[in-house]
């Protein structure tokens, strides 16, 4: 038996449920928040399944991969779709997230909280998937002129 104590939390745990990794173990996870608890990643099934590539979605998602590969970790690299529907935007993240989840960790962020720039700071080397972006990033309101809250950068890949 052993205890997690993080702040003022003190978590009983079984010693094969504890880990300590320097590095998120690849694989697909989404961002949860929890006022009480704060941030955390939980495993997620991303479905990445497809019938029929349709349009440029399987020309694109291999431009992205192969600019994400010549990409220097360091460095943030940001890709941003926008247009109407049925243009192929969720097709084209579903391909390039197809390629990428045996090889890094993905994060699908889909909601906004005051928390979630620090969290997002603290990750590296992992790809971070804003699906409907703008939609979430105006914060609790949901008044379409609402301003994006400030502190939030360039945060698709650290």
């Amino acid at each position: 038996m052993s205890y997690l104590i993080a702040g003022n939390t003190v978590r009983i745990m079984n010693d094969e449920d504890v880990i300590i990794s320097n590095d998120i173990p690849v694989g697909i996870y989404k961002y949860c928040f929890n006022p009480k608890v704060g941030s955390w990643l939980e495993p997620y099934k991303y479905n990445t399944s497809h019938t029929k590539v349709y349009g440029d979605s399987g020309k694109i998602a291999n431009h992205i991969l192969k600019r994400y590969e010549l990409n220097d970790s360091r460095d943030n690299l940001g890709v941003l779709f926008s247009g109407g529907k049925g243009l192929g935007k969720s097709l084209t993240v579903r391909l390039v997230v197809e390629k990428l989840k045996s090889l890094k960790p993905i994060i699908i962020v889909d909601q906004y909280t005051t928390d979630l720039p620090d969290f997002l700071c603290q990750i590296s080397d992992s790809v971070i998937l804003m699906d409907e972006f703008d939609k979430f990033m105006r914060g609790p309101s949901n008044d379409d002129d609402g301003p994006v809250p400030e502190g939030v950068g360039n945060m698709t890949k650290q």
